[in-house]
């Protein structure tokens, strides 16, 4: 069966469009840099005046910032659901030799730009600020991206498990019949609980240090968000929603739900900056919710533009902020004194840096830019 009439059969229109995701990226790297600047304020010396008076209640706005990596993991999911529908095979091993090919393209991407960063970044490290490294674990950092050298790359991991997973969870769900799909889907849930609730267990009875069960949360966490996002588009649960809300409600409810997904989470996390558990159930109402802003004309008109420049660059920015924020250059972020004021020459500092090293990538990789419309 061709590409084409498979997918004319299957209507692959999405309430959350290229451009929206795009806008989202850029919310998203927006927490990031407020979260990495502000949850721990001893890793700035607390050298800084804080708008909230108080460094600890500060901190307390800071930890929100660690919804960036639900969006980013929501939006993976949502992603990988309309790969799947535009996926023409529907034979087993042909369609999983085409969903290896989709996740292998996108990681292609990010290994480019992650080791672009670190030919660059790295070797400042050593020269000029007494960096130390070690051969293994340059070769760990550059398949998958942990390092001490910079430790908020964890992330690149958590991608590179979704990569992998997608292509036998594409097979997995693919279905004659809509029974056939929910039966597979109840299987697919059931394991997906069960197993790493086995694996923590196991865990902490083997006496695993408490920063190690935390990384294991936090890294099923995503993965349950990557899974939800999967399904949210699978079934158009956020087409469904949309279209039973008035119109002239959307941007209001959109903003409802974002405040509520805020202060939720404000008494669910009062003391711990890598919390992530409540995320599961929080990212998709918070997705759904800026998207319903996003969606209004003000917004379209206004901030969408705006969150889709630093969306276009949020990959860079992500794999490259914390050098400067807190590994090499962290006296030249807090020279604005005051909080917001820093904040915001982080975001330009680690913006500017973005768009050249995208421009180098370019080079390297013969790619282009998005277009500025998404």
């Amino acid at each position: 069966m061709s590409e084409n009439t498979t997918r004319d059969k299957i209507n692959i229109s999405s309430f959350l469009q290229k451009k929206d995701s795009q806008a989202l990226y850029g919310v998203a790297i927006l927490l990031m840099v407020f979260h990495h600047l502000f949850c721990i304020p001893d890793r700035l010396s607390y050298g800084y005046i804080s708008i909230f008076g108080n460094y600890d209640f500060g901190a307390r706005f800071a930890y929100h910032g660690r919804l960036c990596v639900a969006i980013y993991a929501f939006i993976s999911g949502y992603a990988a659901s309309i790969a799947s529908k535009k996926n023409p095979e529907m034979r087993a091993w042909p369609r999983f030799r085409n969903s290896v090919r989709y996740s292998a393209a996108r990681m292609k991407k990010l290994y480019v730009k992650l080791w672009l960063v670190f030919a660059i970044f790295v070797p400042i490290g050593i020269l000029f600020f007494s960096v130390k490294t070690s051969v293994i674990e340059v070769i760990l950092a550059l398949i998958t991206g942990f390092s001490a050298i910079n430790i908020e790359w964890w992330y690149f991991f958590e991608y590179l498990l979704f990569a992998l997973i997608y292509p036998l969870f594409d097979l997995s769900l693919h279905h004659r019949n809509r029974r056939e799909f929910f039966i597979k889907t109840a299987v697919l849930v059931l394991v997906a609980v069960i197993l790493p609730f086995i694996a923590y267990a196991n865990m902490a009875r083997s006496g695993i240090n408490e920063i190690g069960l935390m990384a294991l949360e936090m890294f099923i966490s995503y993965i349950y968000i990557y899974m939800i996002g999967y399904f949210v588009e699978k079934w158009r649960l956020f087409d469904w929603l949309d279209s039973n809300l008035p119109s002239e409600s959307k941007a209001i409810t959109g903003v409802i739900l974002t405040v509520l997904v805020f202060v939720i989470r404000w008494f669910m996390v009062p003391a711990n900056p890598g919390e992530s558990k409540p995320d599961i159930i929080l990212a998709p109402f918070l997705v759904f919710g800026l998207t319903l802003m996003l969606h209004s004309d003000i917004a379209e008109r206004k901030v969408v533009p705006v969150l889709c420049l630093f969306g276009r660059y949020s990959t860079f920015m992500w794999l490259t902020h914390t050098f400067f924020i807190y590994y090499y250059f962290q006296p030249v972020i807090l020279l604005p004194r005051v909080s917001i004021l820093i904040f915001i020459w982080a975001v330009l500092i680690s913006l500017v840096n973005a768009m050249i090293m995208e421009k180098i990538y370019e080079k390297i990789a013969g790619l282009k830019v998005p277009d500025k419309k998404g």
